[in-house]
């Protein structure tokens, strides 16, 4: 029996080997460089063999053989709490049922009452899952509460998953100095992470993982070996569990006894560093480095602005030589153009309808069909200026021309310059359909305004007949009363028939102006009333009833079109809105469609199917009564 304890005694030593050797001095000095630091700061931990206190004068430093400035040493128990972290991760797993997760919980208990008070303490447990059972703290109230029960073991060994999850809090919780302490009786099954990605952490945050493997049926020892090298630590196996409380010690006696090296580095950039750290009466650790290059700042390249492009384009020359042309020509035609004569104007005073002269000097005595054969001989100059001549537009058709191509040449102008893209600035030629949907809406706006005038105008009429008017007379009261434009329209009827027009003809070029197959009527009644006589003012009693009934019905129309005309123009509105609206959102998420050939082709087909679809719908809804 007495043989059977020495073998034992033998075996828990070699199992305490890895961490007492260094305890007795095999590797009096560790060296182990500590994250956060910026260049030219550095930053490494000094482990000690034994409980020592060194101050700076203690420790040399040099890099590359040349000495540093600005050398700080702080020991552990001194540190600030973000400074020194540790993360404790627990196999939960089904084979650590019973005692030796007791036992595990007891070692850490052991572990947690060595460390320093600011050293933070985080606990991981693990089996198929991790689960934080205790976030990073110094608390050791919260400590205490953590370690007060066993985790719950369950099936499966997920150890990289485990040690991942501490690699993150040590990350989030910004330790400068982190080290992990893991514990396992088995290898690996199932991680998620790789056990290259837990490498690359580790070395990328200066982290430290010490292992301790506990012997079971289903131990495999290269997980944990193949941890603590690539973790710059340690690994050491219990036998037993109850090896574990001794190693748990050394581990946190280990941890206690470090110092935080912080020095300026006078190395050049973008070199290999060599660190060499002597402690006086210990021995020599080194560590190597590279230092970070130079950051080069690139600049972006010259983009000139949009006022910059727009004045030195050559587009903006030939705009401003054909502003500075146009001012010149300006003042040619107003220095030789003669002078008008203010006759008319003074000879409109002495006559009994006014504006006589400037309707006479625009209509004259013209027939409706001459009148229609002059502006058919003008071209569209002319039947342009016979529009805004209607639509009360107080400008002349070049004018109005000449201002429409200089507005879509600006904005051709603008848009190429701002977005550099010619599909862009083809947006432009909305200008000229705005400008004829403008001339359009105000004409028809004029027209609505004369028919809805009309009953009212053949009601005066009416009375002005059954009070003895002539007909011509009655206009004339028309003009007195009404408003515009019916006012100037009978204006124009009145000063024609004393200038000898026929009325009958006189009105019928309002009749064009006015687009009134109403007021065609009343023309007719005129002629009727020249040739053969009759009760003139009982047939304009019919004409207004007619004319009446026939807006009731346009309106009764119109309310029951309203929805049709609603969607016509939503239909039409919504994929252009989606477009505006995505493209803010995503600015390249049309770039497959305006890129390829095939896209531009599918954007065209589907302009084109837009605005079949509206012309369908405003030719379903548009009914003329």
């Amino acid at each position: 029996m007495r043989r059977l304890g020495v073998i034992a005694g033998l075996c828990a030593a070699a199992a305490l080997l890895p961490l007492g050797a260094a305890a007795a001095g095999s590797r009096p000095v560790q060296l182990t460089e500590a994250a956060g630091a910026k260049f030219p700061v550095r930053a490494f931990v000094i482990g000690l063999p034994d409980a020592r206190r060194l101050t700076a004068d203690d420790v040399s430093v040099s890099e590359n053989g040349q000495s540093v400035i600005d050398v700080t040493l702080v020991p552990a128990s001194k540190a600030a709490k973000q400074t020194f972290g540790v993360v404790l991760v627990i196999d939960a797993s089904d084979s650590m049922a019973g005692t030796p997760i007791a036992r595990a919980v007891a070692a850490a208990q052991a572990f947690v009452a060595r460390r320093n008070p600011n050293q933070q303490v985080g606990i991981v447990a693990f089996n198929n899952t991790p689960h934080i059972v205790l976030p990073l703290t110094s608390s050791s109230a919260k400590i205490g509460a953590a370690l007060a029960a066993a985790p719950t073991v369950a099936y499966g060994t997920h150890i990289y998953d485990a040690v991942a999850t501490a690699e993150a809090m040590l990350r989030h919780g910004h330790i400068g100095v982190g080290s992990i302490v893991l514990l396992s009786d088995g290898a690996d099954t199932g991680s998620k992470v790789s056990a290259v990605r837990i490498a690359r952490v580790a070395r990328s945050q200066h982290l430290r993982v010490f292992t301790v493997g506990l012997r079971s049926p289903s131990f495999r020892p290269h997980t944990l070996e193949s941890l603590a090298a690539v973790g710059n630590g340690q690994y050491a196996l219990a036998h037993t569990t109850a090896d574990l409380g001794p190693l748990f010690d050394q581990l946190a006696q280990l941890l206690s006894q470090e110092y935080l090296l912080q020095y300026k580095s006078l190395a050049a950039l973008n070199v290999p560093v060599k660190v060499s750290v002597e402690v006086s009466g210990l021995g020599r650790a080194a560590s190597a480095y590279r230092t970070p290059a130079l950051p080069v700042s690139v600049s972006p390249p010259y983009k000139p602005s949009l006022t910059s492009r727009i004045l030195g384009s050559w587009i903006a020359l030939v705009l401003l030589s054909l502003l500075v042309a146009g001012v010149v020509a300006f003042i040619v035609i107003a220095i030789l153009r003669p002078q008008r004569s203010q006759l008319p104007l003074r000879m409109a005073e002495f006559v009994s309808v006014p504006g006589l002269q400037s309707r006479e000097r625009r209509h004259g005595a013209l027939t409706e069909d001459e009148e229609a054969e002059k502006i058919r001989r003008g071209g569209p100059l002319a039947r342009l200026a016979n529009v805004l001549d209607i639509a009360q537009i107080n400008t002349t058709a070049p004018r109005l021309v000449a201002g429409t191509v200089a507005a879509t040449v600006v904005l051709f102008t603008l848009l190429l310059a701002g977005t550099g893209s010619a599909w862009w600035a083809l947006l432009a030629s909305l200008v000229p359909m705005a400008v004829r949907w403008w001339v359009n809406w105000k004409l028809e706006r004029r027209r609505k305004a004369f028919a809805e005038q009309l009953p009212d105008m053949l009601q005066i009429v009416s009375a002005a007949l059954r009070a003895g008017q002539s007909f011509a007379g009655s206009l004339a009261v028309v003009v007195e009363s009404a408003g515009e434009p019916m006012r100037s329209e009978m204006q124009t009827v009145v000063a024609d028939e004393q200038l000898g027009v026929p009325l009958d003809k006189a009105m019928a070029v309002v009749v064009r102006r006015m687009a009134s197959r109403d007021l065609e009527q009343i023309a007719l009644v005129a002629e009727l009333q020249r040739e053969a006589g009759g009760n003139a003012a009982e047939v304009i009693d019919r004409v207004a009833e007619t004319v009446r009934e026939r807006f009731e019905l346009r309106r009764l129309i119109n309310t029951l079109t309203i929805q049709g005309r609603m969607s016509r123009w939503i239909v039409t509105a919504l994929p252009v809105a989606l477009i505006v609206l995505v493209s803010l959102i995503n600015p390249h998420y049309l770039t497959p469609l305006t890129s390829h050939l095939l896209g531009k082709v599918a954007i065209v087909f589907a302009v084109l199917l837009v605005i079949g679809g509206s012309l369908v719908i405003k030719k379903i809804v548009d009914i003329k009564v």
